[in-house]
């Protein structure tokens, strides 16, 4: 993820790499869809770092869709219910209030046996 101070300036950047045999290739294919996400700046690009590690879990990205604004949440949890909930959350917490109810899942995948 790379993650700026000002997403609604800044946008952010993600990559997400699941099913790979070791955490090592995960983390490089990651890194790579990350650092050529092309709807962020090279500088958020720049920032893209390993979020997190996920063997057998779920993860999920909100977000508010609108370019310009702040809601952003993603997260890992053991089942995707969990995951999209939790990244929701995030999302609201993140967004101003008169945006907070535009944040939706816009990505969503689960590892190995995960569901």
């Amino acid at each position: 993820v790379g993650l700026p101070n000002d997403v609604a300036q800044e946008g952010f950047a993600l990559g997400v790499a699941y099913n790979y045999g070791s955490a090592a290739e995960a983390d490089t294919q990651a890194m790579n869809q990350c650092h050529s996400f092309m709807d962020a700046p090279q500088s958020t690009r720049d920032k893209c770092r390993v979020f997190q590690n996920f063997h057998d879990q779920c993860f999920a990205v909100a977000m508010d869709p609108d370019p310009g604004t702040y809601g952003v949440g993603f997260r890992v949890a053991s089942t995707q219910y969990q995951a999209d909930t939790d990244a929701m959350n995030d999302c609201i917490k993140t967004s101003t209030k008169d945006r907070a109810t535009f944040c939706k899942v816009s990505y969503r995948t689960c590892d190995g046996n995960a569901s």
